[in-house]
């Protein structure tokens, strides 16, 4: 698949700016780095290897807010339980905190791994896509630019699955809560699939 965009070359403040600022970025390169055989380039590496345990607890913990804000949604959407609503800020509060966490791991780890294969001034030979085709043949995940396009599908597709869920619920009694913690609810369980490491990893 062609790179989209111009064709704007990288250096690793100008990489490590864009995990920080697009999502996408940096959820493939949070798969990338979380690879065994990326790990693996670390093993003697003391301090790349208490971030990458920090990493690891950080998406744990993520897993277990998005699983507790399913279960927390659904007395609202069977029982609306509206108030429950007033502790979604809670919610998005840690996963902003955590997210923050995350992305200062990746970066640490994806600093260190284009340090380590591109020395010098050879990054700036490279566009941040073309980075992600090197990578994605070094190490057979799916490239930065297959991952922005199933990505871009996956949003266009939940947004009109929850378009239809609210269609067909409409003639039922139901509350704008209810919409609201269904149309997260929906949210939630594409996200989850689609971020599952073997779904991703097949994402074409």
């Amino acid at each position: 698949m062609s790179s989209p965009g111009p064709q704007i070359f990288t250096t690793r403040e100008a990489l490590l700016k864009t995990i920080n600022n697009d999502q996408a970025t940096c959820r493939w390169f949070t798969f990338l780095v979380t690879q065994d055989n990326v790990r693996k380039e670390f093993h003697d590496d003391p301090a790349i290897g208490r971030t990458y345990q920090v990493l690891t607890r950080i998406r744990a913990g993520q897993r277990i807010l998005y699983a507790s804000l399913f279960i927390y949604l659904l007395p609202v959407i069977l029982a609306d339980q509206y108030l429950l609503l007033a502790g979604l800020p809670f919610f998005l509060l840690m996963g902003i905190r955590w997210l923050k966490r995350q992305k200062e791991c990746v970066m640490a780890i994806a600093g260190s791994l284009v340090d380590h294969d591109f020395p010098g001034e050879t990054l700036h030979a490279k566009t941040l896509y073309q980075l992600g085709e090197f990578y994605s043949r070094e190490y057979s995940v799916p490239s930065l630019v297959d991952a922005i396009h199933a990505q871009d599908k996956v949003s266009r597709r939940t947004v009109i699955l929850t378009l239809g869920i609210l269609l067909i619920l409409s003639p039922l009694p139901i509350t704008v809560p209810q919409i609201i913690a269904a149309t997260i609810g929906v949210f939630l369980i594409a996200f989850g699939i689609f971020n599952t490491p073997v779904v991703y990893k097949h994402i074409k």
